[in-house]
């Protein structure tokens, strides 16, 4: 058991965004929409065929009961907006095709280009064996977003999973966690010649360590530090697996902790 004294970070840390309405939703309040009010004509085309989307969602959070409105044959619809001069969540989406958020100020005319949706096709396997791992843990951001946005799916019994609605030639980093293996990340770029195969990815069982994570003035565990990937517990105490260095030997790993500067650690096994 190894003890970890990381200490506070000089830079204050940014305070987390506030979590969105939920887009997942059609709703149409039509006592809102005044004729004679200011609206947004929005055109809705595929980003790669330029071709109109028709039948698309387009929701504009501007009011307590958000619009929706499909476009039609043009990929056009009209949205009605309270204060076009605020900014202003917009989401669109179509099947087959990556939903789009943007906050913004929205024109009387505005083009929104989708890009069709990739879909990842994966089976995990233990390296060592090449058998399937199944309840193995995969995380993942969509985008750039912050990390209140990262999802994540579990693969089966045979050790597949699958990942909807990816953006095409966006690379992705996969985090897998499962026990009794250390913890993986696997970055890929969606590719349309990609989404015809599956993915086979090989999980390394690494070495097993455990540790605790402290402030170096007082001592006190620090709860939700990290150790590379192994996340503290309530007194700062990890336990798991992790890679070593190639040609094994020596072990790296990051800790991380709000508030605080990162600690690079090594260690020999």
């Amino acid at each position: 058991l190894v003890e970890l004294v990381v200490s506070r970070s000089s830079q204050d840390s940014a305070a987390p965004l506030e979590s969105e309405a939920d887009p997942e939703r059609e709703s149409v309040d039509d006592s809102a929409d005044d004729p004679t009010g200011p609206r947004v004509r929005l055109r809705v085309l595929d980003q790669l065929t330029n071709a109109p989307l028709v039948g698309a969602l387009a929701t504009l959070f501007d009011r307590a009961q958000p619009l929706g409105r499909r476009t039609d044959e043009r990929g056009e619809c009209v949205l009605p907006v309270l204060e076009p001069w605020r900014e202003w969540l917009l989401v669109v989406e179509a099947a087959g095709h990556v939903p789009f958020r943007r906050v913004a100020q929205w024109h009387a005319v505005s083009t929104v280009l989708l890009p069709p949706a990739f879909r990842l096709e994966a089976r995990v396997v233990a390296a060592d064996t090449g058998e399937p791992v199944g309840g193995v843990r995969v995380e993942f951001l969509r985008d750039a977003s912050s990390e209140a946005d990262r999802e994540c799916v579990l693969s089966g019994s045979d050790g597949r999973f699958t990942i909807d609605g990816l953006a095409l030639e966006l690379q992705y980093q996969l985090l897998l966690l499962a026990p009794d293996f250390a913890p993986l990340s696997w970055t890929f770029r969606a590719r349309a010649e990609a989404a015809r195969r599956e993915h086979e990815i090989r999980l390394p069982r690494g070495v097993p360590i455990a540790g605790r994570v402290v402030d170096s003035e007082t001592g006190a565990g620090l709860a939700g530090a990290r150790a590379g990937e192994l996340l503290c517990d309530a007194e700062g105490r990890f336990e798991g697996r992790v890679l070593p260095q190639p040609g094994g030997g020596r072990l790296q790993f990051t800790v991380t902790a709000p508030e605080y500067a990162s600690l690079i650690v090594h260690g020999t096994l």
